[in-house]
């Protein structure tokens, strides 16, 4: 079996929701008052699928698709990216392939890796299953005041790599419905790659 730790790959995602969030300057904005938190309509949420239907996650706000080709120890890999923020959250979900034979891939290794690649200080770590494929829970003080909940699992008949994360400058609003929801909502099935626009 091949052991490797794709760590950086792994890393990326979360490094992406970091970006995100200080690009728009959330850091330094101002808290909704409550009076107007209340009068704001409910905006609609955003059914993300993929074109062959293998992946959907509901986005709190409508997501835009980012692609990347990343090197790594086993080739490239095509990341599938989609992204949405707010002032104070990014949300995104990734996918990706593994270019080895399913025999020669070592699951465990592989999100393991992952764990041990964070960059920042790992709060709460927890084996789980999404889907019926084995995954891990993770909280992450990436630094101060900015924080990832992230929930990932390995599709081992790929091997296919499902990631989603949140970042929030408020660590409370990682447990906030709609985050809970993001993670909730999320439903796929072998071989899982981001392809497709929001279909909203």
């Amino acid at each position: 079996m091949l052991r490797f730790k794709l760590s950086l790959i792994f890393a990326l995602p979360i490094l992406i929701g970091v970006t995100v969030l200080f690009q728009t300057g959330c850091q330094n904005s101002a808290p909704v008052p409550p009076e107007i938190a209340k009068e704001a309509p409910e905006e609609p949420w955003h059914t993300f699928e993929t074109e062959d239907g293998r992946l959907q996650v509901e986005f709190p706000f409508k997501p835009e698709i980012q692609t990347s080709l990343v090197p790594s120890p086993l080739g490239v890999l095509d990341l599938r990216m989609g992204i949405a923020q707010d002032e104070t959250r990014a949300f995104v979900v990734t996918s990706y392939r593994y270019p080895v034979d399913p025999a020669d891939f070592d699951t465990a290794a592989a999100l393991q890796g992952g764990v041990d690649g964070i960059k920042g200080t790992v709060q709460e770590d927890e084996e789980i299953e999404m889907n019926g494929f084995p995954g891990r829970d993770l909280r992450v003080e990436n630094q101060p005041g900015v924080y990832t909940r992230s929930r990932f699992c390995i599709d081992p008949g790929g091997p296919t790599m499902i990631q989603l994360n949140v970042t929030a400058t408020n660590k409370s609003e990682l447990d906030s419905d709609d985050v809970n929801r993001f993670f909730d909502t999320a439903k796929f099935s072998k071989t899982a790659t981001i392809q497709s626009e929001d279909k909203q």
